[in-house]
């Protein structure tokens, strides 16, 4: 068995029920669990503007689902004392 799990995560609804899925199976195989989320500009923007516009909202948004992520994890793994 493996000492690493690894789970994409789009902040969508069905990605919170597998992170839920992949926190318990860490925990349970005692393994790391990474997390991997990729941005993706929709559309085709006409100018440069338009992209640093719509990857600033992308990142905002995936900084909420990555922090969301991070709470679910550490309620399930505290910190060491």
């Amino acid at each position: 068995m493996s000492d690493k799990t690894l789970i994409a995560n789009d902040g969508s609804e069905g990605a919170a029920r597998a992170l839920d899925v992949a926190i318990k199976l860490a925990h349970r195989l005692w393994a790391k669990l990474h997390m991997i989320s990729v941005e993706e500009l929709t559309g085709a923007p006409s100018t440069i503007d338009e992209v640093v516009e719509e990857e600033r909202e992308e990142q905002q948004r995936y900084a909420q689902v990555i922090a969301h992520a991070q709470f679910k994890a550490c309620d399930t793994f505290p910190e060491p004392a």
